[in-house]
């Protein structure tokens, strides 16, 4: 779920109908801004920016002059673009040297969520007064770099997906925003209502042929034919999750989708409907987001500042590997490769791994 400060902003602006989010936001009493060392299974703590050990997988980076860290994507181990709630893109060229190695630039007034399918092409979601949706085609290149498309103005788009740079598929509340043109403009923009009045907190699209998007009423909402219209999309109830926060699909025969109630909901065949759907508890706090490199690599992380990590994320009786990493909420975790994963969190932090399937000491 995305922040207070931005539903405050958009009830004051009368418009608050448009973000009403039905979920509750931990960030409404969620911890402070914090340099407290990175916390894992070793118990000696290691200290912000120092270079981790065999021991501390992780490393925690605070990010000067940036807000709550709300999503991130990294196309490649030399490209990782991160945004927050106060409308920063924040990139990094070097994203495993430092809180120094990121560079921030305003480009909206919130930003929700971002994805890079290239490292020539980013795509990042919030609320801004002329637009929801903001695009580059080169993401180091400052905030001339970026332009920003009014697809839904004075509502918050909360998540976005691109299979390639020919279809990319937006969620606010109930709605998808489509496009094959995603650089096009606002009339290169479709929304359509595909979830009622349920509000979408994640989507990912691993082909133009199909898209998986989650909300926070416990269903789960697909296409195979994202730009097809509302009647293209069907949506399915699955009892027992505590309500969706994200999905990851690195393929279309494999989606892990991540709950409130620290719950994997895996599918080999995600548009076959309930039964093809099977739900593992793996945690006891809820799970922010979600990052599969492959079918042989996920890494998940949650609101307690834990990382849990799979090297078979599609066999329930697999357990997942949970490793203690941070002392504030994660929201979201991008893997470009395997010797690369970056999670970013509530207070500002970076918290970066070059070895994140390593088992904990």
């Amino acid at each position: 779920m995305k922040t207070a400060a931005l539903v405050v902003v958009l009830l004051l602006s009368g418009c608050g109908s448009a973000t009403g989010l039905v979920a509750p936001s931990p960030r409404e009493s969620g911890p402070t801004a914090s340099s407290s060392p990175v916390a894992t299974s070793n118990p000696s703590p290691t200290a912000v920016d120092s270079p981790p050990t065999p021991e501390v997988m992780w490393m925690k980076s605070h990010v000067k002059g940036a807000d709550v860290l709300t999503g991130v994507s990294c196309p490649s181990p030399v490209l990782c673009v991160a945004v927050d709630q106060s409308g920063h893109v924040i990139t990094s060229s070097q994203p495993a040297a430092g809180g120094s190695a990121w560079t921030l630039t305003k480009v909206a007034d919130s930003l929700n969520g971002v994805t890079c399918p290239s490292s020539s092409f980013c795509i990042a979601v919030g609320w801004s007064t002329y637009g929801s949706i903001v695009t580059s085609t080169n993401p180091t290149g400052g905030t001339a770099a970026w332009t920003v498309t009014g697809v839904d103005p004075y509502a918050s788009v909360l998540g976005i997906s691109c299979s390639g740079s020919s279809l990319c598929v937006a969620i606010g509340g109930g709605n998808v925003f489509t496009s094959t043109n995603p650089l096009g403009g606002t009339a290169a923009w479709t929304k359509t209502n595909v979830d009622g009045s349920n509000y979408m907190d994640g989507v990912s699209c691993p082909t133009r042929n199909l898209c998986v998007a989650v909300d926070s009423a416990e269903n789960v909402v697909t296409s195979t034919n994202p730009t097809g219209g509302s009647s293209a999309w069907t949506v399915t109830h699955l009892n027992g999750t505590g309500g969706f926060w994200g999905v990851f699909c690195p393929s279309v025969d494999l989606c892990v989708a991540v709950d409130q109630g620290g719950n994997l909901i895996t599918s080999k065949n995600p548009a076959a409907g309930k039964s093809a759907w099977t739900v593992t508890n793996v945690i006891g706090n809820g799970l922010r987001g979600i990052s599969c490199l492959s079918r042989t690599f996920c890494v998940a992380v949650d609101d307690a500042g834990d990382v849990l990590t799979s090297a078979s994320p599609a066999s329930p009786e697999r357990p997942w590997t949970p490793l203690h990493v941070d002392d504030t909420i994660l929201y979201g975790v991008s893997c470009p490769s395997s010797n690369l994963c970056v999670a970013v969190d509530y207070a500002g932090n970076v918290v970066t791994s070059t070895s994140p399937l390593a088992p904990a000491a």
